[in-house]
């Protein structure tokens, strides 16, 4: 692979990522979601689940069992 095809290739997975915000999951109204405006990677950790959400909430759409409403 020369250079160029290298450079497109960075370009195109650069802009393939998307970042899972709260309001990808269940937890854009729940009281215990940190503030993902703050800090981006807040949406991945909560009061709950201070050392990381479920993969399940992550990534499948899955509840969560300590979900409360605001």
């Amino acid at each position: 692979m020369d250079r160029e095809e290298l450079k497109k290739r960075i370009e195109s997975e650069a802009r393939a990522i998307v970042p899972i915000t709260n309001a990808d999951m269940v937890c854009k109204d729940c009281v215990q979601r940190y503030n993902d405006r703050l800090a981006p990677g807040n949406a991945g950790k909560c009061e709950a689940f201070p050392c990381g959400k479920p993969i399940g909430v992550m990534f499948r759409g899955e509840g969560c069992a300590e979900y409360v409403k605001e």
